[in-house]
């Protein structure tokens, strides 16, 4: 990619005039968004032109591949025009962590029934927590297998008791190859050369890099349909069910209309001292969240506006399966896409791992516990 300040288009203006530093790409499989982070400052009231090459033969590490290795047809250039440095524009903040949940309830009629908060969008720590231990795995019924390796990953402990925190940790920390990528010289080594073929010895979790990450494959591949479905509409897993309330993938939509509770405190959720829950008039004024029925949104908004999101290219799914053996995940079931996003933005922060409250969700234990 090449940025380039200029009055008239990138045609008319040499590579030589490129910024060539400050840059820092990131791919989000899950929007499929390519991301490249300015890092310092560029000038106010500039047009500027970008201009994204491809690459000039099989051998040039540089320019646009699609994950098959498949080039940019032709460069692409457009422009924009900053503005005055003390306008400042809003910050896309996608920072996700490893805790992170959305606190919702119901109002006012049962507010004070169940638990507090409802953790409906499932944040990185709950997904791996239920989706990789517990006699299961994140792909497969595991059989016997523990430890954060081998062709079905298992996040019970890292084998020495330390733990789902200590299995992530050791994942991250070592980048720990998938046995079902592991195809070049080296078993062991991951591989982040950008002439390397996708899918060869990719790490588990690499972090700050979504896009080299065997793990958000394995969940993109069992992404659930976009409701109300279209089998036009190319996806994962193309069949109806999971938009069908009767069915058992009903629970991607609200149980109830919900609200952002999380400014609220605790004693505002209890019963009065007649045991009464709350009226709508011992509430404050809330955002409501969800509708019931409506399917759930995620913890971060998409990059890409829903009326501008268009479908993968037909065959995209079975050209990734390709790259990217073994079945999707979990076992028996869809990934709805706000855990996808979760994940993805969790690996961009850096997949750190801490501790979490024990009243994190639905009252499961801290990490590490």
């Amino acid at each position: 990619m090449c940025l380039q300040a200029a009055t008239i288009g990138g045609e008319h203006t040499g590579a030589d005039q490129c910024i060539a530093a400050g840059f820092t790409p990131e791919y989000d499989p899950v929007d499929r968004v390519a991301t490249w982070v300015i890092r310092g400052e560029i000038q106010e009231r500039t047009r500027y032109n970008v201009r994204l090459f491809a690459p000039t033969g099989a051998q040039d590490p540089n320019g646009v591949r699609a994950f098959d290795g498949a080039p940019l047809e032709k460069e692409f250039t457009f422009a924009f025009t900053t503005g005055d440095k003390d306008q400042r524009a809003p910050v896309d903040d996608h920072a996700m962590g490893f805790c992170s949940v959305r606190s919702l309830c119901p109002l006012p009629d049962g507010a004070c029934d169940g638990p507090m908060p409802i953790g409906v969008t499932q944040s990185p720590y709950e997904f791996l927590t239920s989706t990789c231990t517990g006699g299961g795995s994140c792909h497969g019924t595991g059989g016997d297998s523990r430890g954060p390796s081998g062709s079905v990953l298992r996040l019970d402990d890292d084998g020495a008791g330390g733990g789902t925190a200590a299995a992530l940790r050791h994942l991250v920390t070592h980048a720990v190859v998938a046995s079902e990528t592991a195809t070049g010289a080296d078993p062991v080594t991951p591989s982040r050369n950008v002439l390397a073929p996708f899918g060869h010895n990719m790490p588990y979790i690499d972090a700050t890099n979504p896009g080299n990450s065997f793990l958000l494959y394995k969940m993109i591949l069992a992404l659930a349909p976009r409701c109300p479905f279209d089998p036009n509409e190319e996806s994962a897993m193309p069949f109806s069910a999971a938009c069908d309330a009767a069915e058992k993938y009903a629970h991607w939509a609200y149980p109830q209309d919900l609200y952002d509770c999380g400014r609220v405190a605790d004693a505002r959720l209890a019963r009065d001292a007649l045991g009464n829950c709350p009226s709508d008039a011992g509430f404050p004024p809330l955002p409501k969240v969800g509708t019931k029925g409506e399917p759930i949104s995620p913890l971060l908004e998409p990059r890409v506006p829903t009326d501008a999101w268009q479908p993968p290219a037909r065959g995209e799914y079975d050209r990734l399966r390709n790259r990217v053996r073994g079945s999707g995940m979990p076992h028996d079931g869809l990934v709805s896409r706000a855990e996808a996003l979760a994940i993805s933005a969790w690996i961009a922060d850096g997949a750190r791992i801490e501790a979490c409250p024990a009243s994190v969700g639905t009252g499961t234990p801290a990490v590490g516990d």
